[in-house]
């Protein structure tokens, strides 16, 4: 998107000088520089959909968003345990010292 509105604005500095290098704005030049605005948009909203789709596929290979095969199945939110402060740290500290940890019950 950067790139596109770079270029267009060094465009729309050059085509103003040829258009006012008269000091007299003709009807063809009106009607050129008006369709070069669309021109931009439509570019720019190009440029934005490709960076999205881009970021999208870059997002999904970095933290595997991929679709899941159908045999796979989520974690139920009832799978979840939640521990208290003392429980996850009674995993955790013998974890940091290379210990083994203590079967849950």
């Amino acid at each position: 998107m950067f790139a596109v509105t770079t270029i267009w604005s060094i465009v729309a500095y050059i085509w103003l000088y040829v258009v006012l290098i008269d000091g007299i704005v003709k009807e063809w030049e009106a009607y050129v520089t008006l369709g070069c605005f669309f021109v931009l948009i439509l570019m720019a909203y190009t440029a934005d959909c490709l960076r999205a789709r881009t970021m999208k596929k870059r997002e999904d290979l970095k933290y595997g968003h991929e679709k899941q095969p159908e045999n796979m199945s989520q974690a139920q939110f009832n799978d979840v345990k939640t521990l208290d402060a003392k429980d996850f740290f009674k995993k955790l500290i013998p974890l940091e010292q290379g210990k083994a940890v203590e079967p849950e019950d």
